[in-house]
């Protein structure tokens, strides 16, 4: 009997590899071409919720990706730049500028965003239950929220 139920969810898996199931693969297979550029613009806000404060703040962010480790990430009054070998983080509100070091956990996110293979693996096992799609990388849970066929928030 559980031989015959492994049986069936191996096969359901196999199906659902080959086939394109919902929108998160056609979201995907549309914007092939974006995801694989190295040189990219996104604009996009970040709801912030301080727990102990009762305060919720919403920053305009920007990232943009100049190359292989280029990029500028401005999340409201702070930029972090990286040119390739160090980072350099400034806060336009102290009009400081630290250098140091690229995290590297970090980093594995910022490059998930241009490898077109490694999001496909990583969204074909995702969870989709009412347009919102669910999947992890690296102990982080990512959702992306799906609006009329179009990537509506992540």
């Amino acid at each position: 009997m559980v031989n015959k139920h492994l049986h069936f969810f191996i096969f359901i898996f196999i199906i659902s590899l080959i086939f394109p199931r919902n929108i998160v693969q056609e979201w995907l297979r549309y914007n092939r071409n974006f995801i694989e550029s190295n040189y990219k613009k996104i604009q996009f806000d970040v709801d912030v919720t301080d727990e102990l404060n009762k305060k919720n703040s919403q920053y305009k962010c920007e990232f943009i990706q100049g190359g292989f480790k280029k990029f500028c990430i401005e999340f409201g009054e702070k930029k972090l730049i990286s040119n390739g070998e160090y980072w350099i983080n400034i806060d336009n509100r102290t009009k400081q500028a630290i250098f140091q070091l690229p995290d590297p956990e970090f980093l594995k996110n910022i490059y998930l965003i241009s490898d077109f293979k490694k999001l496909q693996k990583l969204i074909s096992l995702s969870i989709l239950k009412n347009n919102v799609a669910t999947f992890y990388h690296n102990s982080t849970e990512f959702r992306l929220f799906f609006s009329k066929q179009k990537l509506d928030k992540v």
